[in-house]
């Protein structure tokens, strides 16, 4: 994400996988788990990190956000 960082690890063992992910500007989250093994061709992970960057986005772009141009609640 341009001016943004995004902080992420994914990993796997047998039978699992995990992604854990944030924004520390705006304030986002992400932790996501499957009872799936990882495979080379998943999507798993990619879509998690896709998940992430559509969420700090829209954190960064809400009203009052960090790129909002409105304040909410109004004064």
């Amino acid at each position: 994400m341009r001016d943004r960082d995004l902080c992420f690890h994914s990993g796997g063992t047998r039978g699992f996988t995990a992604f854990i992910g944030f924004c520390p500007d705006p304030v986002t989250a992400v932790v996501a788990l499957t009872n799936t093994r990882p495979t080379p061709t998943g999507r798993f992970v990619l879509n998690a990190y896709l998940l992430l960057r559509s969420q700090a986005l829209a954190q960064a772009y809400r009203p009052g956000g960090l790129l909002g141009a409105a304040r909410w609640p109004p004064r």
